[in-house]
């Protein structure tokens, strides 16, 4: 029920004092960053490593800077808007002595910087329940084309995509996340959308958000060993990983028990990729599923998840493009397969495990974004060069496919998947197309994770 404004001032009951809730973990985090002088500021600092520190131009004391710190801090804690800040500083309680714009530009951007930090840590908490995430811009007259073009975007909390585009995104940014459950995401549109080519951060501001929460413990102690392994002295590496490492093998349910292929020619690719499979791990329980040579000249192969109790499932190559210059049908089937196993096997059926908001593949997801080969890809989309195919390239569950691709080929050893793997590096037709495959140093991290991974889930001894 609505009620007219004179019609509230009839009830005569004491309206309490109405103060607003601090945001705990803004206010955590914005306590927690350290004063350091401009030119260390800006000349020094990148990424991360800036949203942890504070300085002001133009002001060459670190107590001056200290001071206003403690203002934004204590006005964080308070909910002061920016004019009540404003009048503090006109009273002198601030030294600073800047017009107003550059005053707003000083508040919003360091306040909306700790509440985007702090709504990023509110989210790990509740990623199970919210596994998705929005992209929330103003849409006034003062949105930057580059920010509203991102509003509306969905994508899984795990997904690369969050690595550069949580806001802030630029100076006096007022965009959000808003965090979504699988419904509402669908609801919303997601599966039905692209990446927005326009949709990048301003200059300088496409950093990780969120890198301090993958500091986790195990995935820390791990590297870090591997570290000392790789600086030790050949004769000492070799007898440790002798020691140290499993002796890879295959457990679990074999997949030909659920891979229904044919007997003829067009088979062959087939029966050779789960021959190499077979030697190096087995998997959960799949569905029956379909191999299938496809006529395509469109795309090398694809994976059908069918429609359950009624479609099976598909696994296809395209058999005239096998005879392309860059043809590679053995691999193509390894990526394939990687989809299969990814959206039946890994996590729960039905659901790609590469853009599940948990930590099963939390080691591999934080392998990939540090690799070269990545980056390189990120960069071609903030450079807007061939954006439609790279912004595709950075999707999870193609991520996965590659990397598993590459995996199998690098931990078999295969001979024709490794020509096929170094075609596609050395000869592709787009340095994106290239970066898609990670070089050997490169990929090792990432190809640890996924033996780690398979292990875990008992696919692997």
């Amino acid at each position: 029920m609505t009620y007219s404004g004179a019609a509230l001032r009839r009830f005569d009951a004491p309206r309490p004092a109405l103060k607003p809730v601090p945001f705990e973990d803004a206010i955590a985090f914005a306590e927690r960053r350290g004063v350091v002088l401009p030119d260390v500021y800006y000349g020094q600092l990148q990424g991360f490593a800036r949203a942890k520190a504070f300085s002001v131009a133009g002001l060459t004391s670190a107590d001056q800077i200290q001071q206003v710190l403690d203002s934004l801090n204590r006005s964080l804690r308070e909910g002061d808007h920016f004019s009540d800040w404003v009048k503090k500083v006109r009273a002198g309680e601030v030294p600073l002595a800047f017009p107003r714009h550059r005053l707003e530009t000083i508040f919003r951007t360091n306040v909306q910087g700790a509440y985007g930090r702090g709504r990023v840590e509110q989210q790990e908490r509740t990623k199970d329940r919210y596994p998705y995430l929005m992209y929330d811009a103003v849409n006034d007259s003062r949105t930057r084309p580059n920010h509203k073009a991102l509003d509306g975007y969905i994508a899984p909390y795990g997904d690369p995509f969050w690595r550069t585009h949580t806001p802030p995104l630029g100076y006096n940014c007022r965009c959000t996340l808003v965090s979504l459950t699988r419904a509402q995401a669908i609801q919303r549109g997601y599966g039905k959308q692209t990446v927005p080519p326009d949709g990048v951060a301003d200059l300088g501001w496409d950093y990780d958000k969120r890198e301090e929460l993958e500091k986790r413990e195990d995935v820390g102690i791990r590297r870090a060993i591997q570290r000392r392994i790789d600086k030790a002295p050949p004769p000492v590496k070799a007898a440790i990983e002798e020691v140290t490492t499993p002796k890879a093998g295959p457990l679990g349910t074999p997949l030909m028990d659920a891979l229904v292929i044919g007997k003829g020619s067009s088979a062959e690719p087939f029966r050779h990729i789960l021959g190499v499979i077979e030697k190096l791990h087995g998997d959960g329980k799949l569905p029956k599923t379909h191999g299938l040579a496809g006529r395509s000249r469109q795309n090398y192969g694809h994976f059908s998840h069918g429609v359950e109790g009624r479609v099976a499932p598909e696994v296809v190559y395209s058999a005239p493009l096998a005879k392309d210059r860059l043809g590679h049908p053995e691999l193509t089937l390894a990526h394939e397969i990687g989809h299969w196993i990814d959206f039946f096997g890994i996590a729960k059926p039905r659901l790609f495990a590469s853009e599940a908001a948990d930590d099963l593949m939390y080691g591999w997801r934080k392998a990939v974004q540090e690799s070269e080969a990545f980056r390189k890809i990120q960069q071609a989309v903030v450079e807007r060069r061939n954006v439609k195919y790279a912004s595709y390239l950075l999707r999870a569950r193609e991520i996965w496919a590659r990397s598993y691709a590459q995996w199998v080929a690098v931990r078999s050893g295969d001979a024709k998947l490794l020509e096929q793997l170094d075609k596609i590096r050395r000869k592709a037709y787009s340095g994106e197309q290239r970066a898609s495959q990670w070089e050997d140093a490169d990929f090792e991290p990432i190809a640890r994770e996924i033996d780690a991974l398979f292990r875990k889930l008992g696919w692997m001894a």
